[in-house]
């Protein structure tokens, strides 16, 4: 009869022990099978904190089930709630202590996830596969116009690097809303229109992600707009906005204006740019072009380097001195808007700005003149302003 006691009781122990490693390993599954589908993966954070919450309940269900099975727990546990009974005023304090310690541990996960879902949505979300983009602004904040065709041979060239899995060219531009029926303005939103064609290439997804729009989808005359803009302007599916940008064209300044009509909302993922939760729309290139009469002009490159949405830093990191050489290769002067005058007689050049108010940037006088040093060491420069006069007068005339 001893003898059956003892191994009864070593049953026990063995089936509490197993019971226990097995909350473990199923606690750690369920974990990490609930965010295996999430923006960042599976990370060693995450493995860490499963595992953590699997020794947890993993003691949990240890300490109950000795409770149950074993009477000498039984008693101790007896033992404990009567000291509980006898000390209230402790007992109190311990609880409260508890409670607060929780509350605190508890707020600072909140503040904490609110913070990551915030930036997730802004950044990581919004982005989806966009990694590099290269786009420029003149002195005046007005965005750098570049020849679509030579950012099509550009763009065709690094498609071919193992770094790179899609490329695509485009126009972004800050824009004003205004939404008659609605009575509602949004004098800040951003409009970015893609080529079509380029974004059905690669790893690009839809605006809005699966099943979402296309931009070889959006229909002339129409925009897709993104949850922000449909909540800021109260817009609905077939409604029309009336959308005005600030221009700048050979040196006028004009205010041009288009209407469209609201094709679909998309929620922010995959709409490729650092600005996914702020007002937006978007249309297929040539539409923008036509619009904005910049046939045949892009500002905005986007490219995806290979990975995940988090892991494609290493590769982003070996294609960028290959994208800089190739990108330097390719970018004339003219595509920055400088503009070289000679003058045979005098063996002598010019270099001005035709873009913005016609003004060279104190960078690019600085790298003349370092190129000077190598190309024409013996060369003299002069720097001028060249402005047109108004009201010069002589003598009263």
């Amino acid at each position: 009869m001893a003898v059956d006691s003892k191994l009864l009781s070593a049953v026990r122990k063995v089936a509490v022990w197993a019971v226990s490693f097995l909350s473990i390993a199923l606690v750690y599954h369920l974990v990490l099978s609930a965010i295996e589908d999430s923006p960042d993966g599976i990370t060693n954070s995450w493995r860490a904190t499963a595992l953590f919450l699997g020794l947890v309940v993993a003691i949990i269900i240890h300490s109950s089930l000795r409770l149950l099975l074993e009477p000498r727990q039984r008693i101790i546990g007896t033992m404990a709630l009567r000291n509980l009974r006898r000390r209230k005023r402790n007992t109190a304090l311990i609880v409260i202590g508890l409670l607060v310690g929780s509350a605190i541990i508890s707020s600072s996960l909140v503040v904490g996830d609110s913070l990551d879902a915030t930036l997730n949505a802004e950044f990581t979300e919004a982005l989806d596969e966009t990694d590099i983009v290269i786009q420029g602004t003149d002195i005046n904040g007005f965005p750098v116009w570049w020849n679509q065709s030579s950012a099509l041979d550009f763009v065709n060239d690094m498609e071919s690097d193992p770094d790179i899995d899609a490329v695509s060219i485009g126009i972004k531009t800050s824009v004003s809303i205004k939404v008659p029926d609605r009575k509602t303005v949004e004098p800040h939103a951003h409009w970015l229109a893609m080529d079509g064609e380029l974004q059905q290439t690669g790893t690009w997804n839809p605006l809005g992600g699966a099943g979402g729009a296309h931009y070889s989808d959006i229909e002339t005359g129409n925009v897709v707009v993104n949850e922000e803009a449909a909540e800021q302007l109260e817009l609905q599916v077939g409604d029309r906005l009336e959308v005005s940008w600030t221009d700048i064209n050979a040196g006028v300044v004009s205010r041009p204006m288009a209407n469209f009509t609201v094709q679909a909302i998309v929620s922010t993922t995959a709409t490729g740019f650092v600005q996914g939760g702020d007002t937006a729309i978007f249309t297929e290139l040539a539409v923008a072009q036509e619009l904005r009469h910049r046939t045949g002009e892009i500002n905005r490159i986007a490219m995806s380097a290979t990975g995940g949405l988090l892991d494609a830093f290493a590769a982003e990191q070996r294609v960028l001195p290959r994208l800089n050489s190739s990108f330097d290769a390719a970018l004339l002067g003219i595509d920055a808007g400088l503009d070289i005058a000679t003058i045979p007689d005098e063996f002598s050049l010019a270099v001005q700005s035709t873009a913005g108010d016609g003004l060279l940037s104190g960078v690019e006088v600085e790298s003349l003149r370092e190129n000077l040093t190598t190309i024409a060491p013996n060369a003299s420069v002069v720097e001028m302003l060249m402005a047109p006069l108004a009201g010069l007068s002589h003598e009263g005339v």
